[in-house]
């Protein structure tokens, strides 16, 4: 194993809002998790991008993006094993 990662897989459904209260869920399940800052910043209630918030991406090319599953992986879990194998 050279490194594993730690996340979470929400589901956008486009039928109701909501995504902003199922990000604050994980959060209380794992509070070093800043996913709730993220989705408020990033994502409208119903899950979708917001184009106009975030830099480089465009709202007809990247569409897509706003459906489907969200992954949110946690930030600075490495394996020490990768760490130790970069090091050398």
């Amino acid at each position: 194993m050279v490194g594993w990662l730690l996340g979470n897989r929400i589901v956008r459904d486009d039928r109701y809002n909501g995504f902003h209260r199922v990000c604050d869920a994980v959060v209380l399940a794992n509070p070093a998790s800043e996913l709730d800052e993220i989705a408020e910043a990033c994502c409208n209630d119903d899950g979708t991008l917001r184009f106009g918030d975030l830099p480089g991406l465009d709202r007809r090319r990247d569409r897509a993006s706003s459906h489907g599953r969200a992954l949110h992986v946690h930030p600075g879990l490495t394996s020490p094993r990768l760490v130790s194998a970069t090091e050398a």
